[in-house]
């Protein structure tokens, strides 16, 4: 497969054998904090209110 794409990584190991590279996001594990600032507060539509026609089972879809 040759789709011309570049992957950064760090060689973490070098053998006579092997090469272990490590190509996660640099802030992969990490813990991230983001702030923000509510701008605007409007009412939702009825349309956002509305039954989907979704019955929820926990499957994350929404």
């Amino acid at each position: 497969m040759n789709d011309d794409r570049v992957v950064h990584g760090v060689v973490k190991n070098v053998t006579a054998d092997e090469v272990t590279i490590d190509i996660n996001h640099p802030l992969a594990g990490k813990t991230l904090v983001f702030y923000g600032e509510v701008l605007n507060i409007r009412k939702a539509t009825k349309e956002e209110l509305s039954d989907t026609g979704h019955k929820c089972t926990g499957c994350g879809k929404h």
